[in-house]
């Protein structure tokens, strides 16, 4: 019995001692993720912007009818999937799991973004940049947790 117990707080503290681990080479990702999104967002831009759009899918209608595959790649797909690293953070790094919270946070994001573009001028304020990018996060939410749900059940 003694032996069962000792072998058993072993594997607890390799455990904890592995997630800690996990924890630093994701934070570290984190940050280096952070520094490119705000360079994309924010420092990467040349022109001035005043515009906004507060009316829901002007844009992605506007940018889908133009033909432009460019614009649509960037725009549309680029909105999507650019956030998608930042869900999977706010699930494993900052252990954000429940869904209303994580919708909450996702939201609270992408909205303080394009505010903080809007004032300084470096981007347009548009609805449809938060919808896409809420959009891209909740779908990744969804897509990782049935990942992770099959790889629980495999014992992995």
């Amino acid at each position: 019995e003694i032996t069962t117990r000792l072998v058993g707080s072993e594997m607890c503290i390799r455990d904890r001692e592995r997630r800690k681990r996990k924890k630093a080479v994701l934070a570290v990702l984190f940050i280096y993720y952070a520094v490119m999104l705000m360079n994309l967002t924010f420092l990467e831009r040349t022109q001035t912007v005043t515009d906004y759009n507060i009316v829901p899918f002007r844009t992605i209608g506007t940018v889908l009818l133009s033909g432009n595959v460019y614009a649509i790649v960037i725009n549309i797909f680029g909105n999507f999937f650019i956030f998608m690293p930042l869900q999977f953070f706010l699930i494993e790094l900052f252990e954000i799991r429940k869904i209303k919270q994580n919708f909450l946070v996702c939201f609270t994001i992408t909205f303080v973004i394009e505010i903080v573009q809007y004032i300084f001028k470096v981007g347009m304020l548009d609805v449809d940049d938060i919808l896409l990018c809420v959009a891209g996060m909740m779908s990744f939410y969804y897509f990782y947790g049935k990942y992770r749900g099959k790889n629980k059940k495999r014992g992995m």
